[in-house]
């Protein structure tokens, strides 16, 4: 039978951590392997987990890598044939490990949001499925990690969805549907920076500005480099929507968080 790993990837997560391995250890199928990475916490993460669930490998950071290079280093250590990731507080993918071990799992420079996206681009172009199973059931609960950290974590979180988004456009996008989708694009980046200006100062206005600026720039090297995919095997999956239709979609996702 094939094994699974399990990685999670942990920071100032304590409290979340008891709840997430004795849902764990109640699965149907349960992991062969289960390894927490942890981003450098300083809540007592590592102790507690080596006391309390010694059975889980424990890999201790001195620096917080981030979600994407804190998986990479997990999967770096894995043993099992297929990789389920998880945060602290939720779970992200299950993925056969056979399909990456050219190449590192995720982009480092992320750190995090949108490294399962880039994946995604990369997956799909070398023409492998992505499944969706509507009974395996996920309980999230939203961005304990960045409470944790910031007094606005909402702004904290588009900060790096922001930045990261202008990468992977301009590094993926086809050239007709990038020009096509640039004032879209730009109104949404616009928009929140114009909330970092009004929320967080205009200090973080100008650091997410820089952010934005310097990724963008990533992506258009790396395309130039030939750091891309083919487009044809993932661009059918991509839905077409009009503004009206992102504007409902924010506004939906806006209330889930509250």
């Amino acid at each position: 039978m094939p094994k699974v790993s399990v990685i999670i990837v942990n920071h100032n997560g304590q409290d979340l951590l008891r709840e997430l391995f004795e849902s764990l250890s109640r699965q149907t199928r349960r992991a062969d392997e289960v390894i927490m990475v942890d981003n450098a916490s300083s809540d007592g993460s590592v102790n507690y987990v080596r006391k309390q669930f010694p059975l889980v490998k424990v890999i201790q950071l001195l620096t917080n890598t981030g979600f994407a290079e804190g998986n990479n280093i997990g999967v770096a250590t894995a043993e099992g044939d297929y990789i389920a990731l998880l945060n602290s507080d939720t779970v992200v993918m299950i993925i056969r490990r056979n399909v990456f071990e050219a190449e590192p799992l995720f982009d480092p420079s992320l750190f995090m949001y949108y490294e399962e996206l880039d994946l995604t681009f990369r997956l799909r172009a070398r023409g492998y499925s992505i499944l969706y199973v509507p009974t395996a059931v996920v309980h999230h609960k939203v961005m304990q990690s960045l409470n944790k950290v910031s007094q606005q974590p909402r702004l904290l979180q588009q900060f790096y969805c922001n930045r990261n988004r202008a990468k992977l456009t301009l590094k993926y996008y086809p050239l007709k549907i990038l020009l096509r989708s640039m004032p879209l694009i730009l109104m949404s980046l616009a928009y929140w920076d114009w909330r970092f200006l009004r929320e967080a100062g205009a200090r973080f206005f100008v650091r997410g500005l820089i952010a934005q600026v310097k990724y963008a720039l990533e992506g258009v090297k790396e395309r130039l480099r030939g750091n891309t995919v083919d487009p044809k095997n993932w661009l059918p999956w991509m839905t077409h929507h009009t503004l009206r239709e992102v504007l409902a979609l924010k506004a939906s996702f806006s209330r889930d968080l509250e």
